[in-house]
């Protein structure tokens, strides 16, 4: 059996281990393990008029079950502190708001350490980077940059052994506050939806193209990876414009910022890539029905082609999303 891609040390064991954070699924559509969503993804050949089930989301034996154990306390943590709270009124002094001109604003988070922030979210970007599942399988971190969240969530996870806590929380929060000089604050944006109602419709979109920073999407979450300088070239989310960086951007040991746009930009995004992978996908089988009718001898015309197009999409369960 391979080796767990995280420790390197213990035998891949574990079935299902998710690929997004289960916590992220879980505060969107319910209970654990019965994920379903709309995946929007760099595949031209996707399913748009099928929904995605957990077996998309998951992979067995990438992990061992004590790192398993490791990356679902760090996610009970952060869940805890940002997931269940951040939307809710009541919680509203846990987080100190700075209001920007354009009605964008950020969320300083006063409960939750920069440490667990950071180990949440470099665990999603690798997970991903490593997956073979085709959901991700396009996705890729530099080699370095994986190993360097590979190597740092290794190091600051917390331990587990034969799937038992070697340290209590406090222990572990004690631990990691006296050697944060040794983590490695690899930069990070995240900028979040206001409140969106629907929490039954979920998102996984990781970009293949850009990398200055790497972009992703968790449900309301735009996910923004900088791997050392603070450049930001690539600008595909639209969001250059929306923040100052230094407004949004986490990266040393100060508390943990998530940027805040409306409901409506987000949304305009997700149409964006919609449009996009829409787009490519009525091309592709375009450019396939042009051989076919080529081949068989038949007439091409504008509306034979269209209407071949269309049947083709249909009969592949391919619907285009509304």
């Amino acid at each position: 059996m391979a080796k767990c891609k995280l420790c390197l040390k213990k035998e891949a064991n574990q079935l299902g281990s998710h690929i997004t954070s289960a916590f992220l699924l879980s505060s969107q559509i319910g209970k654990r393990g019965e994920e379903k969503g709309f995946t929007i993804s760099t595949d031209p050949n996707q399913n748009y008029g099928q929904d995605v089930g957990a077996e998309d989301i998951k992979e067995d034996y990438i992990l061992c079950s004590d790192c398993e154990k490791r990356l679902s306390r760090i996610e009970s943590i952060y869940s805890s502190a940002i997931t269940q709270k951040i939307e809710k009124k009541k919680f509203a002094p846990n987080f100190e708001k700075k209001d920007w001109d354009n009605g964008n604003y950020s969320l300083y988070s006063k409960k939750l350490d920069i440490i667990v922030f950071h180990l949440l979210h470099q665990s999603v970007i690798w997970r991903a980077s490593i997956s073979t599942q085709p959901l991700y399988n396009h996705f890729k971190l530099t080699p370095e940059l994986e190993e360097r969240m590979r190597f740092n969530l290794d190091l600051f996870l917390p331990h587990f052994c034969n799937l038992q806590a070697v340290q209590t929380e406090k222990e572990w929060s004690k631990m990691t506050n006296e050697c944060n000089d040794l983590f490695d604050f690899i930069p990070i944006a995240v900028i979040k939806a206001e409140n969106i109602d629907n929490k039954e419709m979920t998102y996984d979109f990781f970009d293949n193209l850009s990398k200055e920073p790497y972009h992703s999407i968790i449900n309301e979450y735009l996910i923004f990876v900088f791997a050392d300088e603070l450049v930001w070239k690539d600008n595909y989310f639209g969001m250059k414009a929306e923040f100052i960086l230094d407004n949004i951007i986490n990266k040393d040991y100060s508390a943990p910022i998530i940027g805040v746009i409306s409901n409506e930009k987000y949304f305009n995004i997700i149409k964006k890539i919609n449009d996009e992978m829409v787009a490519q996908l009525i091309q592709n089988t375009r450019i396939q029905c042009l051989l076919e009718l080529g081949q068989s001898g038949i007439p091409i015309s504008n509306e034979v082609l269209e209407e071949r197009v269309m049947q083709k999409i249909e009969a592949q369960g391919k619907g285009l999303p509304e």
